[in-house]
């Protein structure tokens, strides 16, 4: 409270935390992200929290947000581009109607600042040049109408709110491949490294959209530019948590239309045979659909399923992973494509690790109190005392106590902690361990956690 500087160098930091006798670099990193969640002071070390990453911690905020202001403000409009030269001078500079209008930032403060501009994506600093994409000029260069997009994949995102913001985190995610040459506020062409793929991707901010447009020779890069361009869209959605539909354009004998591509894979998943289009009045299978977006052997593996007989039910599991397996009168499994025979035992762990991997990929993302977090961690460690648990090595259950305890650490914040767990499981399943076969036991034999597990994922649906 009594330091007046708007920041201190991490060796100042060392300094203090020495002089409180606080020596270990696990509790002083804990210490900076709690200090951040107090409102206290602000470093850009993101999840990897390490003092020894970073030259300063601010302790002043607005003397941060003074120095992003200024540099956008004081930019001129329609030069997104912007050399570093001019950068300094324009940060070393006094404004009066500026936020601190009497600071004047000089070297490392500089690089702080355009540091924490790259990590929320605001701008990119590349070799002598700033790239700030919210001063682009407005209007669409003519080089973008010349875009073939008759020929093109086209995929787009609708929603209540999108903001220029994503698409311009989309540019500097894609910086070395952006056409400097056809870039504007709402759109960017982009050029595949190897030069054998084009993009084009533009915001309709009147309708709340992102269209992408994908060109190539080659049909199967095509739709593999057009995968790279979409997870990091998809990406930046839910980092920003907006709300969206995606959507498939299609053009099946000269008819166009879009369709919702979740609707599309959910029908695929449910083995329905045909979905009826009503732009176009067609009844479509879904599989020729998603050929709009995966190649050939991405959909081949998608069409794989695990067929387990109980009793005279069969149901049908896409596992999206491998070759059609049937479990024949519980004696073992027979490989469809290949004829072999695998043991059921072999069986029994597959089936254990699907469904442990969709009960961690369907936990929520955020605990919504400190009770929910204590009920996971109570849920664990009531495994932790079963039978079958006990009957384990040390080394099978080792990494288990270890992101327990590691999620019950002081000065952690709720969400953390959660996060800890929850990617744990949804490592683990991934794989078919004797540790995680034991854990989908229990919860079948504990009725009261499956229904907590049911009401993780009615919060989360």
């Amino acid at each position: 409270e009594n330091m007046k500087a708007p920041y201190i160098s991490k060796e100042e930091y060392s300094a203090i935390c020495s002089q409180q006798d606080v020596n270990q670099e696990d509790i002083r990193n804990e210490l900076l992200r709690w200090f951040k969640d107090l409102g206290i002071l602000y470093y850009y070390a993101g999840d990897k929290i390490n003092f020894e990453s970073q030259e300063l911690t601010v302790l002043n905020p607005s003397w941060l947000t003074g120095g992003i202001y200024r540099l956008i403000v004081r930019t001129e409009e329609g030069k997104g581009f912007i050399k570093l030269a001019k950068v300094r001078q324009i940060l070393e500079t006094v404004h009066p109607n500026d936020i601190n209008p009497e600071v004047s930032y000089r070297g490392k403060e500089i690089d702080f600042v355009l540091n924490v501009m790259e990590q929320f994506e605001i701008a990119g600093k590349y070799e002598d040049e700033v790239f700030i994409p919210l001063k682009l000029p407005k209007v669409t260069p003519q080089s973008a109408a010349s875009f073939d997009k008759e020929s093109a994949l086209h995929l787009s995102w609708e929603g209540e709110y999108m903001p220029y913001n994503v698409i311009h985190r989309l540019m500097i995610k894609m910086f070395g491949e952006l056409d400097k040459e056809c870039v504007w506020l709402g759109g960017a062409r982009f050029n595949s490294y190897d030069r054998e793929k084009t993009a084009l991707i533009q915001m309709d901010m009147d309708e709340k959209q992102i269209h992408v447009y994908v060109n190539s020779t080659n049909s199967n890069e095509k739709k593999e530019y057009l995968n790279t361009i979409r997870e990091k869209i998809n990406e930046i959605l839910k980092r920003m948590e907006l709300t969206h539909e995606e959507y498939i354009h299609y053009n099946i004998d000269d008819k166009k239309g879009k369709i919702q591509y979740h609707a599309v894979l959910k029908q695929f998943h449910d083995r329905i045979s045909k979905i009826y289009l009503y732009e176009t009045d067609q009844y479509i299978e879904p599989e020729k659909l998603l050929h709009y977006v995966y190649a050939d052997k991405e959909i081949e593996g998608m069409m794989s399923m695990t067929i387990i007989n109980q009793g005279n039910m069969n149901i049908f599991e896409r596992d999206n992973h491998g070759p059609i397996n049937f479990v024949e009168n519980g004696n073992g499994n027979v490989n469809v494509q290949t004829g072999e025979y695998i043991n059921s035992e072999v069986h029994q762990e597959i089936h254990n690790k699907t469904e442990i991997n969709n009960w961690a990929n369907n936990l929520p993302e955020k605990a919504v109190s400190s009770a929910q977090l204590k009920e996971f961690q109570a849920m664990i460690e009531a495994f932790m005392r079963s039978d079958r648990y006990k009957k384990m090595t040390n080394e099978e259950t080792e990494p288990l106590k270890n992101v327990l305890e590691d999620s019950k650490k002081p000065f952690q914040p709720r969400q953390v902690k959660w996060k800890k767990l929850r990617d744990f499981f949804i490592r683990a399943g991934k794989m078919a361990t004797t540790l995680f076969t034991g854990f989908t036991e229990f919860i079948e034999h504990y009725p009261e956690v499956v229904e907590w597990i049911k009401q993780l994922l009615r919060q989360n649906s």
